[in-house]
């Protein structure tokens, strides 16, 4: 006869997973995790590791502490943004009904609440200025490459299979460029916005304090100095 107190452990894995994904049914999270090989015969602790993998990656919450993040890189998916934290800084981009993201910021933040699903994300930034920015509905956690990197130092020579579905933001003199599989370029003028939308093969060069250069096609595109780059995405990889 198995310990009963097993069943509590196993009730609490199972919650903390599906409350991180509480768009899937019991049913679709069960077939995931037959897709995982926990199907019939599987013992109880084959089936918590499994969970506890999961929730890892989409957990319920992210870990805070004194209302900032305590470890890891972060994406938050509202109705209305992409969100990126961290222990540092946080990324916010608008994306619209297409899916298509707008101009993003980037600032320093003092606390951060309603960090998990169906919970009213509100970021507090460091001047104190209260940020709402709509209901999460997923939580995903990024790859980070080493402790405390909250900013990329520098990309030189770098091709767009090197990045893969990594999502860049570089702040320059005068803009803010997103770079993914194309490269976005965001100018605030006078009375308007200016959006400019590229393709591009290589980063030449994108380093703080110089000029941004890529190789677009036969054309090198010049961006003005840099002034700082942030990670926006940077998926972990299927397993």
């Amino acid at each position: 006869m198995r310990d009963p107190r097993e069943v509590d452990s196993t009730l609490r894995a199972l919650r903390e997973t599906w409350e991180g994904r509480p768009e899937l049914s019991l049913a679709t999270l069960f077939a995931m995790l037959q897709n995982r090989g926990i199907g019939w015969g599987a013992s109880d602790e084959e089936l918590v590791s499994a969970l506890e993998h999961m929730s890892h990656v989409r957990p319920s919450l992210v870990p805070l502490a004194d209302g900032r993040v305590s470890e890891g890189r972060w994406l938050l998916l509202t109705s209305g943004h992409r969100v990126t934290v961290d222990k540092f800084f946080i990324v916010v981009r608008p994306v619209n009904t297409r899916g298509v993201a707008g101009q993003p910021v980037v600032w320093p933040y003092r606390n951060i609440r309603g960090a998990g699903p169906a919970r009213p994300l509100v970021v507090t930034d460091d001047e104190g200025f209260e940020h709402r920015l709509g209901v999460v509905e997923s939580v995903e956690r990024q790859r980070i490459q080493r402790a405390e990197a909250h900013q990329v130092l520098a990309l030189e020579d770098i091709s767009r299979a090197d990045i893969g579905d990594t999502v860049l933001v570089v702040r320059t003199e005068e803009s803010m460029i997103v770079i993914d599989h194309g490269l976005h370029s965001f100018e605030p003028l006078r009375r308007e916005l200016r959006r400019r939308d590229y393709s591009w093969q290589k980063i030449k060069r994108c380093s703080p304090g110089q000029e941004l250069l890529v190789q677009s096609g036969g054309s090198l595109l010049t961006f003005p100095a840099v002034e700082g780059i942030w990670v926006a995405e940077d998926p972990l990889p299927p397993h």
